[in-house]
């Protein structure tokens, strides 16, 4: 029983090293089962001293055979003694005695050489006992040291594994705070770069800007030499509609930039003559086309009286031929541009005043917004690109290009 206790907890050993050393094995699985072959140990110790009690009782038991041998021994000896004591005559009735006496000391002297044969069969088999006990707790011993030092080594693999996950935890720390800081950076150059590229849209789009406006005022510049030529050559020419007005106030520059539209760079001239001349001359110069107003050819058509007593009635609402400043001379230029063109605040005031008033009552004009929206006579909303940002309309650049 022993032996098999023993052979179970090196079983139990092994497989409790095989954890360890596997890829799964944790050091609280292992400090149970350690407890557990402690358990074991504690118990095969208690074993052995029982063992060592049984032992010892034998010895007794060995020596009190012994002793006993010893008697009988005597015993013999002394019945043999009693054999070769010298012959003697004796009478019938003596003889009778002795033959008795003979016959027991026979059955007593067989007795006890059975006797004496079963305690030397006893005592070998006590021997063979002892031998075997013996040999089993020397080898219990033996692997009881071995067990207890296999878990002193695990003992102190179990120590090395929690240091070293211990070890490991701290470098998963370490990295952690490592990736934090690296997160932190890549968020940091992240906002940079968002920053960056928002500058770099800006300037690119200040680079548009700049470009689109180099190109306005080169063409602005243009026109304007172009003008000047066709003036000087021919008599009767006074030059670009946006050269002959400007908007009575700042704040209605975008509405009248919008308002004259395609013809702000139309040439005004007196008669269809010299309208005729000019374009001859754009033609041999293979110079680009402009849009000439004849004042003896134009025709106005005056605004009807009913839109004009809505307008004035409404302080937010005023006709674009007063918010623009010009020679009387070229007044039938800029009625003939600007006579149906009423000017509002915002988008929901010229809504209003369009489908509210004029409508309802069969009558249209076309609105213009001080931001530059329009509301054409059938209705149609339009918000024009270009020219409808106070400082970008067309009345910046003329002055913009006369600094220059």
């Amino acid at each position: 029983e022993l032996r098999l206790a023993v052979a179970r907890a090196e079983r139990e050993l092994k497989e409790l090293v095989a954890e360890l050393e596997g890829p799964g094995g944790g050091a609280k699985e292992v400090s149970v089962r350690l407890e557990a072959l402690k358990k074991k140990l504690e118990d095969l110790q208690a074993s052995r001293e029982r063992r060592r009690v049984r032992r010892r009782e034998i010895q007794n038991q060995i020596r009190s055979i012994q002793e006993q041998h010893r008697l009988r021994s005597t015993e013999l000896e002394a019945l043999n003694a009693v054999d070769e004591t010298p012959t003697v005559q004796l009478t019938p009735d003596e003889r009778e005695e002795f033959d008795r006496l003979t016959d027991e000391a026979k059955k007593v002297t067989a007795s006890t050489a059975a006797q004496f044969r079963d305690l030397e069969a006893q005592l070998s088999s006590i021997v063979k006992d002892r031998t075997s006990a013996e040999q089993d707790q020397h080898e219990s011993e033996m692997k009881k040291n071995m067990l207890e030092q296999r878990c002193e080594d695990l003992r102190i693999t179990v120590a090395k594994s929690q240091m070293h996950l211990r070890e490991q935890e701290q470098l998963l720390d370490d990295r952690k705070k490592q990736l934090e800081k690296v997160n932190a950076k890549a968020e940091e150059r992240q906002v940079r770069q968002g920053k960056l590229l928002e500058e770099r849209g800006t300037m690119m789009s200040d680079i548009q800007d700049i470009a689109a406006v180099k190109k306005q005022l080169e063409r602005e510049e243009r026109l304007q030499n172009l003008a000047q030529e066709l003036k000087r050559l021919i008599p009767g020419v006074h030059g670009r509609v946006l050269d002959l007005c400007d908007a009575a106030d700042v704040r209605y520059r975008v509405a009248v930039n919008v308002s004259l539209s395609g013809f702000a760079d139309g040439i005004v001239s007196d008669t269809a003559d010299e309208a005729k001349q000019c374009i001859q001359h754009l033609k041999a110069k293979m110079l680009e086309s402009l849009t000439f107003l004849p004042l003896d050819n134009l025709k106005v058509t005056p605004p009807d009286r009913r839109i004009n007593d809505l307008v004035l009635k409404n302080n937010r609402l005023r006709w674009a031929l007063h918010c623009v400043s010009f020679q009387p001379q070229f007044g039938r230029a800029f009625e003939f541009l600007l006579s149906d063109v009423v000017v509002a605040d915002d988008l929901d005031e010229a809504r209003r005043f369009f489908y509210d008033e004029l409508r309802p009552k069969n009558l249209a004009c076309r609105i213009v917004t001080l931001q530059g929206e329009t509301i054409s006579r059938d209705g149609n909303i339009a918000i024009s690109s270009g020219g409808t940002q106070l400082g970008g309309t067309r009345f910046d650049f003329q002055e913009l290009t006369a600094k220059k």
